[in-house]
């Protein structure tokens, strides 16, 4: 009777699943690592789901676009993540060349 205060409330772990399931299978798909040159790795894998639960919550918890003043916004999950890596590989070669 009293127990049951201090028991964990997983009244949200239906949508919890759900959305991870859709995530994992986002950050999985075969076309992203050939496109991307993602290598089947656990490192890889680990920045592919990394990168899909980014997008996820910034499509999700942030304000609409035009409350950011965002020039523009992809539409797919493959071009986000081609226009996060082209902009990560220009910092890095900016680094190197300064270095």
């Amino acid at each position: 009777m009293i127990f049951g205060l201090f028991r964990k409330k997983n009244n949200n772990q239906a949508i919890v699943d759900r959305q991870y399931a859709a995530l994992t299978a986002a950050a999985r798909m075969p076309e992203i690592y050939e496109r991307l040159n993602v290598p089947d790795t656990v490192m890889g894998r680990f920045e592919m789901l990394s990168i899909a639960m980014i997008l996820f919550f910034a499509a999700h918890v942030l304000p609409p676009p035009a409350a950011r003043r965002s020039p523009r916004r992809s539409s797919t999950l493959s071009s986000r993540i081609s226009t996060i890596r082209s902009a990560n590989s220009a910092s890095a070669t900016t680094a190197c060349q300064s270095a």
